[in-house]
């Protein structure tokens, strides 16, 4: 997904830069600047998309700990929206495909103005390569070769359209054309991206134009270009040449009186909407994520943490708790964290898994700290929406009863804050499969558990449970006491 936001931002960009060339710079007669503008609006293209404001944001975890069974193994569970993905996966086909064909017919053009340069006698004069050919073409140049048709125009037409080329190549026009050419095979797709280049390609012509006239008069120059309405000449892609139809256009730019000097100011205008950009797009939150328990150490692991933080993080655990740690089943996505499960051991084997977590349906890793507890013979994990604490040792079944999820209040605030899980105030409880009574749920209820929880948002749950699981669903498998205010069991 963040290649195609980085096609979007890029197009957004560019598509600033020609607004504002159309609407203040292209009547201008200021072309060296329009040039470099326009050369500007392609570079920034490119490189503004990727560069970010950065915004720190710190995150205390809290110190407020509830303790769960040993045994209690919670997975979240966010499930992919599979079909956004294939969604996504078809848009990159298409695009892929589209600049594998823009870049073979870009190789394709190349090489047919190479080879239509080599296979002809070459005159070198000075830092000019002049290439008569006898193909029906029409006059252009590509770097330091002018490549024309000598039968098709009289000596004093020739001069004037040799004077007119040789501008391209002290000019470097060429490296323009190159330029538009490689970013078009990009950004295909683009609209923008083609206008763009007809602009550039105007522009070079205007920049040619000026000088050339110099050496001949004005009249005469325009008579040129008007002969070349009546060729029927093919021109040559990828290079600059003397016939383009623009004709009208020339002639009227080669009318226009200078510019004001002070005119060129209009391209500051691109500034404030560049700036716009990046506050509305390129702000990058950084979240640096605290926590203290009674002054011990607690690890923070983010999506970017990397495999010897987590190393480091293990090896400090294990150096210092009675309980170990490792981590398991680790996946990575462009370098960033999808999934990763937290297992533990009393003796460092025969380590079982604890806390699975997965990116949302977001695509967002939601971060988790764990830490030891007082005694260094437990793990106290801790996330948005919950806090377990993690033995590997028997517990006697009173200190196994717990208020897990805490009164509905807190169900339905914190749990509803929290950015990947959806969760009303009444979710439904399931114990191995059999739906629990709503009303007997309260905040006097107190859930003993051997065995894991399933969490399943809003959404999951009225898809899977119907409109009991409106609100959210939690799915108790194993061995479970669940008591109320009275100590009786809830059925």
């Amino acid at each position: 997904m963040e290649a195609l936001l980085y096609l979007a931002k890029s197009s957004l960009v560019l598509l600033l830069f020609y607004l504002v060339y159309i609407v203040f710079l292209r009547k201008e007669t200021h072309f060296v600047l329009n040039r470099y503008f326009l050369l500007l609006g392609l570079v920034i293209a490119i490189v503004l998309p990727i560069l970010y404001i950065p915004v720190t944001t710190n995150v205390v975890f809290e110190t407020n700990i509830q303790q769960v069974s040993e045994t209690v193994s919670m997975t979240v569970h966010n499930q992919e929206n599979s079909v956004k993905q294939d969604y996504y996966s078809v848009l990159l086909t298409i695009y892929f495909v589209g600049v594998f064909v823009m870049f073979v017919l870009f190789v394709s053009q190349l090489f047919s103005v190479l080879k239509l340069i080599v296979r002809q006698p070459i005159n070198k004069k000075g830092k000019y390569n002049f290439v008569e050919t006898h193909k029906n073409i029409l006059p252009f140049s590509f770097f330091n070769y002018i490549v024309y048709n000598p039968s098709n125009h009289s000596p004093k037409q020739l001069e004037v359209i040799i004077t007119h080329e040789k501008q391209h190549i002290n000019q470097k026009h060429s490296i323009d054309t190159l330029c538009v050419a490689l970013y078009k095979i990009v950004f295909w797709f683009n609209p923008v991206v083609w206008l763009y280049e007809k602009e550039i390609q105007r522009n070079l012509e205007f920049l040619a134009d000026k000088q050339a006239v110099v050496n001949t008069t004005l009249a005469y120059y325009q008579e040129v270009l008007v002969n070349s309405i009546l060729k029927n000449s093919r021109s040559v892609t990828l290079t600059a040449s003397f016939y383009q139809s623009l004709i009208k256009k020339r002639i009227v730019m080669l009318n226009t009186s200078n510019s004001k000097p002070v005119s060129k100011f209009k391209v500051l205008l691109v500034l404030p909407l560049l700036a716009i950009f990046l506050l509305s797009f390129n702000i990058k939150e950084k979240t640096v994520y605290q926590g203290f328990l009674q002054n011990k150490k607690v690890f923070v692991i983010t999506e970017t943490t990397s495999d010897n933080e987590l190393e480091d993080i293990k090896n400090s655990i294990n150096k210092e708790g009675k309980i170990k740690i490792d981590f398991l089943n680790l996946n990575r996505e462009s370098g960033k964290i999808t999934k990763i499960t937290l297992a533990t051991s009393p003796d460092g084997t025969n380590f079982k898994k604890r806390m699975s977590l997965k990116k949302n349906k977001n695509g967002k890793f939601t971060p988790f700290s764990i830490s030891l507890n007082n005694k260094k013979d437990g793990i106290v994990f801790k996330d948005k929406v919950r806090i377990v604490k993690i033995y590997d040792k028997t517990l006697k079944a009173k200190e196994l009863d717990v208020n897990l999820f805490g009164s509905e209040k807190r169900r339905g605030e914190e749990w509803g804050k929290s950015s990947d899980i959806d969760f009303g105030i009444r979710p439904l409880y399931v114990l191995n499969g059999e739906k629990l009574n709503k009303n007997k749920i309260n905040d006097s209820t107190v859930i003993s558990l051997d065995g894991e929880v399933r969490v399943l948002d809003k959404e999951e749950g009225l898809r899977k449970y119907g409109k009991d699981g409106k609100d959210g669903v939690l799915e108790l498998i194993g061995n479970a006491i669940i008591k109320g205010k009275k100590k009786d069991s809830i059925k």
